[in-house]
């Protein structure tokens, strides 16, 4: 299911799975950067989080969050695909 939310003829939608609201801790690293913030949704390819943070497109992060239900948390790497001045998207790199 694609969500067309955003899809309008001068910001056409790329996402390829449906986002849902969520929200949770999110704590993050990579080469120059230890930090956290706060997932505003996810879908199965991505996330966006909201942080305090400059963090620059193309950079390769460590995730780590909590899903619902869960006790140990979710690692996954990822890549930042956007960024705002409150926070980025985040396509995730399945191994």
């Amino acid at each position: 299911m694609e969500n067309v939310v955003c899809d309008t003829p001068n910001n056409p939608e790329r996402r390829r799975a449906f986002r849902m609201p969520y929200h949770s801790p999110v704590h993050y690293t990579n080469t120059s950067v230890n930090g956290a913030g706060t997932v505003i949704d996810i879908s199965s390819g991505g996330m966006f989080m909201e942080t305090p943070f400059p963090l620059t497109v193309g950079d390769q992060l460590s995730i780590a969050f909590l899903l619902r239900n869960s006790k140990r948390p979710m690692i996954i790497e990822g890549i930042i695909t956007r960024s705002t001045r409150t926070g980025v998207g985040v396509q995730f790199l399945w191994s």
